[in-house]
This record gives C-alpha cells, sequence and structure tokens, in this order.
C-alpha cells in the first residue's frame, strides 16, 4: 500500500486502513462499501455523485454517464497449493 492514494474496503476493515494511513500520509481518502463511518467517504455517496463532465485521467474519452466501472476484487491468493 506504498503508493495508494485511496483506499476502498468494507467497515470491518477501516480501523486497519486509518492505522495505514498515520503511517502513509499518501493516503488522502478511504472509501467504505456499506455503513457510514466517521472521516470516510462511501460508496453509495460516490454513486449519487454527479460525474458530467469530469476527466478522471489525462486524455480520458470515457463518458461517466453511460460507461460502467469495474473495481476488481481479490481475496489475496495466487491460486497456489
Amino acid at each position: 500500500m506504498a503508493d495508494a492514494v485511496c483506499v476502498v474496503t468494507e467497515g470491518e476493515h477501516i480501523e486497519s486502513v486509518k492505522k495505514a494511513q498515520t503511517k502513509n500520509p499518501k493516503i488522502k481518502s478511504i472509501i467504505t462499501v456499506g455503513e457510514p463511518e466517521e472521516g470516510c467517504h462511501t460508496f453509495l455517496e460516490m454513486m449519487k455523485s454527479d460525474t458530467f463532465g469530469i476527466e478522471f485521467f489525462k486524455g480520458s474519452s470515457v463518458d461517466t454517464s453511460t460507461e460502467l466501472a469495474l473495481l476488481p476484487f481479490s481475496s489475496g491468493t495466487t491460486g497456489s497449493t
């Protein structure tokens, strides 16, 4: 997590992420999936935001009003036994 600037997590992991944030000031935002938590944004809050006209990265031609976003999920396993 050394270069992370934003962390998306479930409520049960917020305290761990906040501890990591104290050691890594690059982490500017914590987004929770689920119930609101003090000092964090919620995924639902983000879904309600009007993103029309926002350019998320240089050269972006993504129409945020019609394009879907995907957040890959990994349980942390490599599949090796």
